[in-house]
This record gives C-alpha cells, sequence and structure tokens, in this order.
C-alpha cells in the first residue's frame, strides 16, 4: 500500500537494499516504476542521471534508472541529460526495463534527436512498448514529427500521439496533411494500439490499409479539421477531404481486424460511409465522441449501420457515443426519434450553449446553441477536448 503514495524514487531509495525480497519487490512487475521529470527539482535530475555515473555511492540511482519502467521528459533540458549526458558517457548501464516514454510538449522538439540516435536505436527500439508524445496542436511539429515515424517505421506495440489543441483552437484555414507531408507509405507493423490526430477523414484510408498497421486492434483518431463547409470557403474542394466509398473497398476488401474503435469529431455523413464500406466483424467497442450534422436526416441510416447486421460483434453496453446538431431541430428529435424511433434505450439529449471563436484576427465570438444526443450513463469525459455544461452529467 506504501507504494502507492510515494514517489518511485522515494520508494526505491527508501527500501532498495534491505534485503533480497525487497529488491526482487522493486525489480518486479508488481511495482512499475516511473521516473516523472515533472516533480524533481533541477538539482535532483542531475544527481540522477549526470553524478551518479562517477560516484561510487550512487548505487540507488544506478539501480532506479535501471528498473525504470516509465520516464517522463518535461523539456529539452531532462532529454539532454539522459541522452546526452548519461547514455552516451556511460557503457554498463541498460535501461533494461525501459518500456514507456512519455514526452510532453517543452520536450517534444527532442523526439526527432530521439528516433534518429544510435543509442536509441541500439539500447530502446527493441524493448520499448509505448512511446507516448503529447502536442499542443496538430500543426508544424505535430506533422514533421509522424512524418519522420513513418519515415523511419517507428512502431511499437502501442503509440499514442496526443494533441491537446484542436479543432476548439483553430481558424479554420488549410493545413497540409498525410497526402502533403509523407513521402513514404506508412508501414507500422508491430502497432496493435494506436492513438492520433489527422486533418481531414480522408486520411483514414491510409490507417486501414492492410499492409499500414496490420496487427491494429485498437484504435482513437481525432478529425482536427472536419467541417468540409467552411474548408470550401478557403477555396479548397470538399471532394479533396471527403472519405471515398470506392476507395475504402478497394484498399481494405478483407475488412479490418480492431477490436474497439474512437472516433472523435467527424461528420456523420463521413461516419457512414466508414461503417458501411468496410467489414468490421470483430469490433465490438465503438465511441464516437461529437459526431455532427447539421440536418437530422442521416440519423435512420446511422441506426442502420450500428445494428447487429453490420456489426455484429458490437457490445450494447461498449457502444457510447455524443452526437452535436444545430438547436432547432430538438422538437423533431423528440417528435421523430426519441419517442417512436431511436432503437437505443439509453439515450439522452439537452440544448447546450457555448462561446464560439467565429475570426480570429479580430477575436470575434459568438454564442452557438447546439443539440447534444448522447447515451447515458456518460463515460465520455477522458475522450472529450470540449467539456460542454453540467447538465450532461447529471443524467
Amino acid at each position: 500500500m506504501i507504494f502507492g503514495y510515494l514517489a518511485s524514487r522515494h520508494v526505491w531509495r527508501a527500501f532498495f537494499g534491505i534485503n533480497r525480497r525487497l529488491n526482487q519487490l522493486l525489480t518486479s512487475d508488481i511495482i512499475r516504476l516511473t521516473i516523472d521529470l515533472r516533480d524533481i527539482s533541477h538539482a535532483e535530475i542531475v544527481e540522477l542521471f549526470d553524478n551518479c555515473s562517477y560516484d561510487s555511492d550512487c548505487r540507488w540511482q544506478t539501480g532506479l534508472v535501471s528498473a525504470a519502467h516509465t520516464i517522463c521528459f518535461e523539456n529539452e533540458f531532462d532529454y539532454d541529460l539522459l541522452f546526452n549526458r548519461w547514455i552516451i558517457k556511460t557503457t554498463d548501464w541498460l535501461l533494461s526495463s525501459l518500456r514507456v516514454i512519455y514526452v510532453l510538449p517543452g520536450a517534444i522538439l527532442s523526439i526527432w534527436s530521439l528516433f534518429n540516435a544510435i543509442q536509441f536505436q541500439t539500447l530502446l527500439e527493441s524493448q520499448l512498448r509505448c512511446p507516448h508524445l503529447v502536442f499542443k496542436d496538430s500543426y508544424y511539429t505535430y506533422m514533421n514529427t509522424l512524418a519522420v515515424m513513418i519515415r523511419d517505421r517507428v512502431s511499437h506495440p502501442t503509440m499514442i500521439l496526443e494533441v491537446t489543441k484542436g479543432h476548439d483552437d483553430q481558424s479554420w484555414k488549410r493545413r497540409n496533411d498525410l497526402y502533403d507531408e509523407i513521402e513514404y507509405q506508412l508501414c507500422w507493423i508491430h502497432t496493435v494500439r494506436l492513438t492520433l490526430s489527422l486533418q481531414h477523414s480522408s486520411e483514414l484510408i491510409l490507417l486501414l490499409m492492410p499492409e499500414a498497421l496490420p496487427l491494429l486492434e485498437h484504435l482513437i483518431v481525432t478529425i482536427e479539421q472536419p467541417q468540409k463547409n467552411l474548408l470550401s470557403k478557403q477555396g479548397q474542394s470538399p471532394a479533396r477531404f471527403e472519405l471515398c466509398e470506392q476507395d475504402l473497398r478497394r484498399t481494405n476488401a478483407n475488412g479490418t481486424k480492431l477490436r474497439s474503435l474512437v472516433l472523435r469529431h467527424i461528420e456523420l455523413e463521413d461516419l457512414l460511409v466508414l461503417l458501411n464500406s468496410l467489414n468490421f466483424s470483430r469490433l465490438d467497442t465503438l465511441t464516437l465522441v461529437d459526431v455532427y450534422d447539421q440536418s437530422l436526416d442521416h440519423l435512420t441510416a446511422f441506426q442502420q449501420s450500428v445494428s447487429p447486421s453490420n456489426l455484429p460483434a458490437l457490445k450494447r453496453h461498449q457502444f457510447q457515443y455524443l452526437f452535436r446538431f444545430p438547436a432547432k431541430y430538438e422538437q423533431e428529435w423528440i417528435r421523430r426519434f426519441r419517442n417512436y424511433g431511436w432503437p437505443f434505450e439509453n439515450a439522452s439529449s439537452h440544448v447546450d450553449e457555448h462561446l464560439e471563436l467565429i475570426d480570429d484576427y479580430y477575436s470575434l465570438i459568438d454564442i452557438q446553441s447546439v443539440l447534444l444526443v448522447y447515451s447515458v450513463p456518460v463515460y465520455l469525459l477522458k475522450q472529450m477536448r470540449t467539456v460542454h455544461n453540467c447538465e450532461l452529467f447529471t443524467h
């Protein structure tokens, strides 16, 4: 119990070396040690990484770093200490237990050097299980990092490319996508779980091609620029960003191995194309967050798309959704669907008001009313960027 209340370095320093049984417990899978550099002062970091290779009294630091399951980088200083001043200078220490690297936005620029470093390739690449990279937005740094990972085929069982701000923090201008940035074919042959952002729904085709992610079973995708009608106002053809049913069927005729799918901020029409074009015979968990449409006209087709005949493995208690429609359709929703034509018993709805940036240059803000239709109880909070008003969580 005590191990759950103390930082890993304090646990290790307090109990390492007392006896053999404690040493075995500290290095077992029961306790996964984490070096979280966010809550360590720079002086402690230097003591942990920089000085211990020259000090014979630093056995606890040596053991802790060697036994660490996860390391969290907060800034470029952390990266510099670990790789440039520790791994390069020491040849007898291996990060044999390291499985997860968690990189925050302040250190994200160093990740390019990390993937290209010989030290990473020789010491970590084969044993690493999960790089978790956090980006402030989905623009240049994110796209360049993604391009490097695709070019070098950086593939691990779990890969998380998390974007903290996307469609809620942009002026709807045309951004480069995978078709623009990627010069190499996507080939992540070891990846089973993947979390990432795409600029447009049309890029889903690249992920679902059989040779791209042959082992993929769990996918979380956020569409960062989903509203084709807004993009078309910038002089772009909406067809450029649409999912094409013919392309989907051609690239994935044998279906997918997906068991769970989370889609965030996708147009309902594109969602229907995706569900009706591919064979999701193994999909048992489906989470839809901020799926939107300008009318209720596609809801009948959606009900058929998630029916047992189309998604035979889908478990009803593992089907969660949050739709957004213009608030003017509230009464139509009640009349046509909630009272008579909605097959999912766990549904609720309400009208929500929120602030929306309509002109980034002049900082103009408008109050928008939307109709939210969602499953209850609500388990979607961890998947949501925009937390709607508290009424959503009272049902």
